[in-house]
């Protein structure tokens, strides 16, 4: 996959920048962020919810329940379900607890999560804004789902982390609604 740095206009060091990806998993936000970071390592950090996860419960028990199975069709218990709402929460606080003085310290923060709800993207802007930096959004929306559901298998085949098909449709229409929307960037 080729990794287009375009899509996120440069900002020298002295800019505070909070940017954070909108798209669905397997699209190429954590690929694009990673190149973003490494063109200037010294004042840019990519935060990740994916990597808080592991940190904090391990890959396996972060992601899937207690059986070890991904939940797709999600059928898991009410106890099983809060379980891991209260691992989403904690992962959210580390998450933000990190944005601010990340960018208080000079660096340009990059979070590259799906970010396809509308009040995770509120969260973040708010985050950003209190901390003075210029907060962007960089879409990766247009990236068509069967294009992230075969990315996500070869992740599979890989013995990477994938999400799995079920997951992909289930956030597609949010993708699609992001896009149509076409909600400008803040730049």
């Amino acid at each position: 996959m080729k990794t287009d740095l375009s899509v996120i206009p440069y900002y020298g060091p002295e800019s505070r920048l909070l940017i954070y990806t909108v798209g669905l998993p397997a699209s190429g936000k954590t690929t694009l962020i990673r190149a973003w970071v490494a063109q200037h390592p010294t004042f840019r950090v990519r935060i990740s919810r994916d990597d808080y996860r592991d940190m904090m419960f391990g890959a396996e028990a972060a992601r899937y329940g207690r059986d070890g199975k991904p939940d797709p069709a999600g059928d898991r218990s009410g106890e099983e379900v809060e379980e891991l709402a209260a691992r989403e929460r904690a992962v959210t606080a580390a998450q933000h607890a990190a944005i601010a003085p990340l960018l208080a310290a000079g660096y340009q923060v990059a979070v590259d999560d799906t970010n396809l709800e509308g009040h995770v993207r509120n969260d973040l802007r708010q985050i950003g804004w209190a901390a003075g930096a210029t907060v962007a959004p960089v879409s990766l929306t247009g990236v068509p789902a069967q294009t992230c559901i075969d990315r996500d298998r070869a992740r599979r085949a890989r013995g990477d982390r994938y999400v799995g098909e079920e997951v992909i449709l289930r956030m597609q229409p949010l993708a699609v609604a992001y896009h149509d929307a076409a909600e400008p960037p803040s730049f």
